[in-house]
């Protein structure tokens, strides 16, 4: 068997599942994972059984979508800014993650495919397929507000000081007048500021769904995937795999 482990937060648990398919491909392993929040909103995903000693098990802890030999990605292909010297960095810059429309269409369409395998659970996909045919049309946007304000992370605060522009986001909505945009933030207070100002322009989730976080945060990173254009957030892995499911297809604008 192959483990998929936990990598963090729901979107870098999904990136080392969906490189860990690969992996378990390979070696011809059954994949199993100890990430709880995929089995909320996929089904078919086989957890690890509750007791089982997986330290000595082959497997991955990685929020980067690995690339593998036969992809044949050229070395120093990766350009974005934690590319280079980061976690899991391969040191001849053969990494695909933040490159957005750059990767070659190869590696998409493999990622692609094992994106399309992992079966969404269905009152997830109905909400998501009813929400957007009733608020959304060919001249809505996507905005992805990432503060970095409610994380335990200790690189959290440089993060925000270093990525986080408020106006910025003020300004990409703004440009979008008088069509509607559909917004999801990680902070309810700079949320709530930009409902005030836009009013019916702003969409955004309503407050009596019936979501467990991990849900409501998928529901809403599928909701972000269905319009053609994606305001996102630096380094945000919510923002990349919210492209992802566009099916490489969202223009990304990176705020």
């Amino acid at each position: 068997m192959f483990i998929a482990r936990k990598r963090g937060g729901f979107c870098n648990n999904l990136k080392c599942y969906l490189s860990s398919m690969r992996y378990a491909e390979a070696a011809n392993s059954r994949l199993l994972t100890e990430c709880a929040d995929l089995n909320m909103v996929f089904e078919g995903v086989t957890m690890v059984p509750e007791g089982t000693d997986t330290a000595q098990l082959p497997g991955l802890s990685d929020w980067r979508l690995h690339v593998f030999p036969e992809d044949r990605l050229e070395e120093g292909f990766a350009t974005s800014k934690l590319a280079i010297g980061y976690g899991g960095t391969q040191g001849d810059g053969k990494n695909i993650d933040f490159e957005y429309a750059r990767i070659p269409s190869s590696l998409q369409t493999t990622y692609l495919a094992l994106i399309e395998s992992l079966k969404i659970r269905a009152p997830l996909q109905k909400f998501v397929d009813q929400f957007s045919s009733a608020y959304f049309d060919a001249n809505t946007a996507s905005v992805h507000m990432r503060t970095w304000m409610t994380d335990s992370w200790d690189k959290a605060p440089r993060r925000h000081a270093h990525f986080f522009k408020f106006e910025n986001y003020v300004k990409a909505i703004e440009e979008r007048q008088p069509h509607k945009v559909f917004l999801s933030s990680d902070n309810a207070s700079y949320a709530a500021q930009l409902k005030d100002r836009f009013g019916e322009a702003l969409i955004m989730l309503p407050e009596d769904h019936s979501f467990n976080r991990t849900e409501e945060a998928f529901v809403s990173l599928l909701l972000l995937s269905r319009n053609p254009v994606l305001f996102g957030s630096n380094v945000s892995t919510f923002t990349e795999m919210a492209w992802w499911y566009s099916g490489c297809q969202s223009q990304v604008v990176l705020l």
